[in-house]
């Protein structure tokens, strides 16, 4: 997905062509066990180009719930915890508008920490 699929569900801005069709119906979503989302983060404002990094956002249907793997921080991390459930109520809302009438229903599912192996900050 591009970068800006990733920017836009974090600014819960949802409602245009390249996220619309991505959660559009014909997708099938609501069959998949898994749908991984990956996100660019700017983790150090001061350094708008280099202070970037990556991490995933997935959601996990067969478990019933919204996974966070990141390799340098925990959902103990306030910006990180904040930033997750800002893209699960984005993903909320786009899966209640394009898949109202599915069987799989996301308002339930937890926010959890998917331990993953830990890089330097360097």
């Amino acid at each position: 997905m591009p970068v800006k699929f990733s920017v836009r569900l974090q600014q819960m801005i949802w409602n245009t062509k390249e996220i619309t069709a991505r959660f559009n119906k014909s997708n099938h979503l609501d069959r998949k066990d898994m749908i991984m989302f990956p996100i660019l983060e700017n983790i150090e404002p001061e350094k708008p180009v280099s202070g970037n990094h990556y991490w995933v956002f997935n959601l996990n249907i067969r478990d019933k719930r919204f996974e966070v793997l990141d390799s340098w921080r925990t959902l103990d991390n306030l910006v990180l915890d904040k930033n997750a459930r800002l893209i699960a109520a984005t993903v909320r809302s786009l899966w209640e508008h394009h898949y109202h009438h599915s069987c799989v229903v996301l308002d339930k599912y937890p926010l959890v920490n998917i331990d993953v192996p830990r890089q330097n900050k360097e």
